[in-house]
């Protein structure tokens, strides 16, 4: 699996699909999606600063919960799909730097990306930040 990494509109999307064009693309919705386990293919998961935002909308939110297992939850649907693939490349927009949402909801959006970011490098083979277009390999 690669991640790649960046600002808004800094090229990931185009840069995946130069590495893998022929990629199945998961651009919405991570939740009950089904590959024939008989086939081999490629995916794209582009934007999963959009999943995580959707995922907390649609995750029943218990008092108890805590950062880690919200995370969790988002990661173990996302990784069946990265490990039910050949190859794989995700795409996700950086929203952890910068001004601090004033919203509670989105802090904890901002939170559950992240720490779902950190997993997910810590588990891909090749972490990249794209800055104007141009990859920079960070692992």
């Amino acid at each position: 699996m690669r991640l790649i990494i960046g600002g808004h509109a800094h090229g990931k999307f185009d840069y995946a699909k130069e590495l893998l064009p022929d990629a199945f693309v998961l651009e919405d919705c991570i939740g009950n999606v089904q590959f024939d386990q008989n086939q081999s293919y490629s995916v794209i998961v582009h934007g999963i600063e959009k999943m995580t935002k959707s995922f907390l909308t649609d995750v029943n939110l218990d008092a108890n919960m805590n950062i880690e297992s919200i995370a969790g939850q988002f990661l173990d649907q996302l990784m069946n799909i990265v490990n039910a693939a050949d190859d794989c490349i995700i795409t996700a927009d950086e929203i952890g730097c910068g001004i601090i949402p004033m919203e509670k909801k989105d802090r904890l959006w901002r939170e559950v990306h992240g720490r779902v970011l950190i997993e997910l490098a810590k588990n891909a083979e090749c972490v990249e930040r794209m800055i104007c277009g141009i990859p920079q390999r960070i692992k």
